[in-house]
């Protein structure tokens, strides 16, 4: 069995890094359970439009997981394939794409299919080149009626910008 890559860093550096890591990986979770919380809070008031932006410069598998997400949509599975792949991050090339699909038990030949197919490549780069046009430059972004929240973003800003918003439209 191969071995994963070490790190060559002198060990005090390797300490920040990893802290780095587990703290952007707090902040991930909780602004998808933000997310959760701001939908349910407003359920029948607000609407969530997904678009894909991969990174394709730090995240070269980005863009065909992204391409993933939608094959898995096809079977009825978006969000779960999306939460599955925000849980194994480390594990976004093609063959942990298809292991990624069966394990949520969608149909491997239509999956696989669609993945190799590239199907929806132009529609992802679509989707990324409107959010390059409408100002986004990172991930996560959120526009509420315009209003952008970008980067960590804590409950109270999405509720504070909801509750604004919710007004104006009333």
């Amino acid at each position: 069995m191969a071995q994963p890559p070490r790190l060559n860093l002198p060990i005090e550096d390797v300490k920040p890094r990893l802290r780095q890591q587990l703290k952007q990986a707090k902040e991930q979770l909780a602004r998808q359970n933000y997310l959760a919380e701001v939908l349910r809070k407003y359920e029948g008031k607000v609407r969530l439009s997904y678009r894909d932006f991969p990174l394709r410069q730090i995240h070269p598998q980005a863009q065909k997981a992204d391409e993933a997400a939608r094959c898995a949509a096809e079977q009825g599975k978006f969000w779960e394939y999306h939460d599955l792949l925000f849980a194994n991050q480390a594990k976004l090339d093609v063959q942990s794409l298809t292991e990624h699909a069966h394990s949520l038990k969608l149909s491997g030949p239509p999956f696989e299919q669609c993945l190799v197919s590239g199907r929806y490549t132009a529609a992802v780069g679509k989707d990324l080149e409107e959010g390059r046009q409408a100002g986004v430059s990172g991930t996560p972004a959120f526009f509420i009626n315009g209003v952008v929240l970008s980067g960590a973003i804590h409950l109270d800003s999405f509720t504070r910008v909801t509750d604004e918003e919710l007004v104006r439209a009333w």
